[in-house]
């Protein structure tokens, strides 16, 4: 889990049991409620890029895939380089209907990240990637 370096422990671990939490209402389908606690945390944590990836996954359930967009696109801008958040983006653009652009997204995904695997590119509806 990636969140801004110099974090107190007490903060990192209420920052990995909100991200867990996050995930466990994806798996459960709850997407309004992940949506909820991701912009919780944001408000304590607004550089943490894997929350930011989760919301953009979270909200492309709900089906307010511009705001999907806007989210992911803030974490591409503080991880331009993390594979998860490459292949959310892409997943983003594709609903969005941007197919070239997601396309060369995911290019560029692979080319820096030649193991990526096909579980890297499943559902959006998979939090625990």
């Amino acid at each position: 889990m990636q969140m801004a370096s110099g974090c107190a422990p007490c903060d990192r671990t209420d920052y990995e049991s909100l991200v867990i939490g996050v995930r466990q209402l994806g798996e459960a389908g709850v997407w309004r409620d992940a949506v909820e606690l991701c912009r919780s945390g944001l408000q304590r944590w607004p550089r943490a890029v894997e929350l930011l990836r989760l919301l953009a996954a979270a909200l492309l359930e709900t089906g307010e895939v511009w705001e999907a967009r806007r989210n992911i696109g803030h974490a591409v801008s503080f991880a331009p380089t993390n594979s998860a958040v490459l292949c959310t983006f892409g997943m983003v653009l594709l609903r969005c209907g941007q197919m070239e652009e997601a396309a060369d997204v995911f290019a560029h995904c692979l080319r820096l990240h030649p193991g990526v695997g096909t579980a890297d590119f499943s559902s959006i509806g998979d939090l625990a990637a």
